[in-house]
């Protein structure tokens, strides 16, 4: 079993008087937690260049590279076979180790990594082998990352103010979502690919820095002595046997699946709405614009009622976005669009995100998030997928028949769990 020491104030101690308390004590309240600002901001400029910058980024250089879709799923998508490794990994990590250790060295290797490609490509001698290699290591570094971060983030602000934090931490990293990938467009379009890389190096750095300045977000762990596999079979055995949680970290693997999606946007830019580096750094913004919408509402609120049903909504809502994007032949049309997929997205992400962690036992959180985040990290698969299919049926067909399936399965899973539907 694992043992915590929590240093969290009680929330009256926390709520200072004042305008933002009275209109958003949610969010006033996880202001005033000490160190939740720097780990806020941390996760949010790690998670944004994780999962979204580097896809860019690798994306723009291989198409410039082989102007091949199937070479774009492929460099995108096999790496995430090692998520299943590295997240259980993480997961064990989470529920044995001071949370804040691992985020400092996940972060600083990510850095690292991303400098050391930036010095490939700067200096001409990038090959598709080195993206492959550089791929690998940025999706297990984060596989290891998620986990900590978010069981961190529970730990400081607890349950009950679980949402609002997921939601505020959305909002940082939605934020940094909208101006990262103009950023990007411009810098690939004026100064070459390299200049994305070194970005994102120095954001994983910066992420490293500010999660070093929460010292008292730490979490006191006796770590046990059981090995490391057992801890991972314990963990898979909980998730199994506990209906709830099994339905909502299935919902989770439908990630992958949207992003087939993600995978399609710079093709849809270079090829089919023909705006170039600049118009995929507009749509993957207009994205994270509903995000950002989103998030803010419930990170101000801190609730929302009738969860089960409404996340079954939000996966149909969000199917029926894809398949309306794939249709779209007018960049102005194909923006709306992808402002209203980054709006489910966000409410999507956040509900399900913080319903996971309420409902796993305490002792188990760490792991039940690694298999959880799995299937977020999964989303490169969508990358595998959706070039491959593209290449096959076409670049419409792809995301008309993902949108579809995410649909269907999110009400399948709701049709199938009297637990989901029981969620208030």
């Amino acid at each position: 079993m694992t043992t915590e020491t929590l240093a969290r104030p009680l929330t009256t101690e926390l709520a200072p008087p004042g305008l933002l308390h009275r209109r958003m004590p949610a969010l006033a309240d996880l202001l005033a937690v000490p160190g939740f600002v720097q780990v806020g901001l941390s996760n949010g400029l790690a998670h944004a260049f994780g999962m979204r910058m580097q896809g860019i980024a690798v994306a723009w250089l291989v198409l410039e590279m082989t102007g091949s879709k199937l070479w774009l799923g492929v460099i995108n998508g096999a790496p995430a076979l090692s998520i299943v490794l590295f997240s259980l990994l993480g997961g064990v990590l989470a529920d044995s180790r001071d949370a804040r250790r691992v985020l400092v060295a996940s972060r600083a290797a990510l850095a690292l990594t991303a400098f050391a490609a930036a010095l490939l490509v700067t200096t001409g001698e990038v090959q598709l082998a080195h993206l492959m290699v550089y791929a690998l290591l940025v999706v297990g570094l984060a596989a290891v990352d998620l986990p900590a971060s978010r069981t961190l983030v529970h730990d400081m602000v607890g349950s009950a103010r679980l949402l609002s934090a997921s939601a505020t931490q959305s909002v940082a990293t939605n934020v940094i979502n909208i101006a990262a990938p103009m950023a990007v467009g411009v810098l690939i379009g004026t100064a070459g690919a390299s200049a994305a890389f070194w970005l994102l190096g120095a954001g994983y750095a910066i992420a490293g820095a500010l999660i070093l300045r929460a010292r008292s977000a730490a979490v006191t762990r006796q770590p046990r002595h059981s090995s490391p596999l057992a801890d991972v079979a314990a963990g898979l055995a909980y998730v199994r046997s506990t209906p709830a949680v099994a339905a909502l970290v299935g919902l989770g693997f439908l990630v992958p699946v949207a992003g087939v999606y993600f995978a399609m946007v710079p093709v849809y830019a270079r090829e089919v709405l023909n705006v170039g580096a600049g118009g995929l750094g507009v749509l993957v913004a207009s994205f994270s614009v509903g995000s950002l919408a989103s998030s803010g509402y419930l990170a101000a609120s801190g609730r929302m009622r009738r969860r089960g049903l409404r996340l079954t909504l939000l996966g149909v809502l969000f199917g029926a976005g894809m398949m309306a994007f794939a249709l779209s032949q007018s960049f102005l049309l194909s923006c709306g669009v992808s402002f209203a997929l980054g709006v489910t997205a966000g409410f999507w992400q956040n509900v399900l995100s913080a319903m996971v962690q309420v409902v796993a036992a305490p002792e188990m959180r760490g792991r039940v998030v690694g298999v959880f985040t799995m299937g977020f990290q999964l989303i490169g698969l969508g990358w595998l997928i959706g070039g491959t299919l593209a290449t096959a049926i076409g670049v419409e067909a792809t995301v008309l028949a993902a949108g579809f399936a995410f649909a269907g399965l999110s009400v399948a899973v709701y049709a199938c769990s009297p637990e989901t539907r029981a969620i208030d």
